[in-house]
């Protein structure tokens, strides 16, 4: 709540260069588009060793698949945080929308700053149409995917499952470290190839 992003705010005034709040702050600024809070804490969790190098290596690998000023949609915070912090922290690929399905579930303002930078309407359907978080959730994905003015991506460690149900199945592709949303059947693997030889 707000009192626990108060405090955070204070012990990082108080201890900047205590790494245990930085994750916390950063996902309480991303929702926001707070570009320099963003960029400041990307840095701090950058040379605090965050992360390892090897998630680092995966989620760079992630964004160079997306085609330019493409989005990726994340699955949750272990997806999305990498990503960010090399957006923000080393201008790995800014171009690329990194978009949380979870904040797009539970943040009205997110939302539509969202829609509004891949090109579509807030989707007209609310979360009270649903039985849980995670159906509101998918159905965005689905808005997102199908209705974006932009080359859409999505996780690769998103369960088949998933597209089986939202019928998407057939348009999803495996080009790398991510899947990409194709409304008409393409060949994928001339695209696989490129990223794994020449931009991993």
């Amino acid at each position: 709540g707000a009192d626990a992003i108060k405090a955070l705010q204070q012990a990082y005034t108080i201890a900047p260069d205590r790494p245990e709040v930085y994750g916390w702050l950063f996902t309480h600024h991303i929702p926001q588009f707070d570009e320099q809070m963003c960029r400041e804490l990307a840095e701090k969790m950058l040379a605090s060793d965050s992360y390892s190098n090897a998630n680092l290596k995966w989620n760079y690998n992630a964004l160079q698949t997306v085609e330019p000023n493409g989005i990726f949609i994340a699955n949750g915070d272990m997806d999305a945080i990498p990503k960010w912090v090399l957006q923000y922290g080393a201008q790995i690929r800014p171009d690329v929308l990194v978009i949380s399905k979870w904040f797009m579930a539970s943040n009205k303002n997110y939302r539509e700053k969202i829609c509004e930078q891949i090109g579509i309407a807030v989707p007209s359907r609310t979360a009270e149409a649903f039985g849980s978080t995670t159906e509101y959730a998918d159905y965005l994905v689905v808005q997102l995917l199908q209705n974006g003015k932009r080359p859409a991506y999505i996780s690769s460690g998103t369960p088949r499952e998933f597209f089986r149900k939202v019928g998407l199945a057939d348009q999803m592709y495996l080009v790398g470290n991510a899947l990409k949303y194709a409304a008409q059947p393409f060949d994928n693997t001339a695209v696989l190839r490129e990223n794994v030889e020449e931009k991993y």
